[in-house]
């Protein structure tokens, strides 16, 4: 966390971005967490998947497979 403030990521593993993402949701959940003998002051979370873009991207290529596996399947009819 930058200072003492909450901070969260949210990383692409497909592309690598990082953003940086505002949520009080995930602030009210972590100061409702009791760990035993310590009280939490921020925190810091990176949360990993994949973004839209790639997401997006990904899926364009799986059509433009099918696509071709059907031209294939056509050609040998």
């Amino acid at each position: 966390a930058y200072g003492n403030e909450n901070h969260n990521h949210i990383i692409c593993t497909t592309c690598g971005d990082v953003r940086e993402m505002k949520n009080n949701d995930l602030l009210t959940a972590s100061h409702l967490k009791k760990i035993r003998k310590f009280t939490i002051n921020y925190y810091s979370m990176y949360i990993y998947g994949i973004c839209s873009k790639c997401s997006h991207a990904k899926k364009m290529e799986l059509m433009k497979i099918e696509r071709q596996n059907n031209k294939e399947k056509s050609k040998n009819k």
